[in-house]
């Protein structure tokens, strides 16, 4: 089908099934992305650098003393 054809038939729909192709193309697209990000791995060490650990994070926290 080419998209004159395709044009041509979505012209021919009234306006609130014209929303729902719509949807649908949007949902189409929204499931093509998410296909094409599954099938790419992961790169290890890609945050390297970017989380920081403070160093009193073992520390006890105020007002917990009872749960240790």
């Amino acid at each position: 089908m080419t998209d004159i054809q395709l044009y041509e038939k979505l012209s021919s729909l009234p306006s609130n099934l014209k929303a729902e192709v719509a949807d649908f193309i949007d949902f189409l697209k929204l499931k093509s992305e998410k296909a094409n990000m599954i099938s790419k791995k992961r790169i290890a060490g890609q945050a390297k650098g970017l989380i920081k650990i403070k160093d009193n994070f073992d520390a006890p926290i105020a007002g917990f003393e009872d749960y240790s």
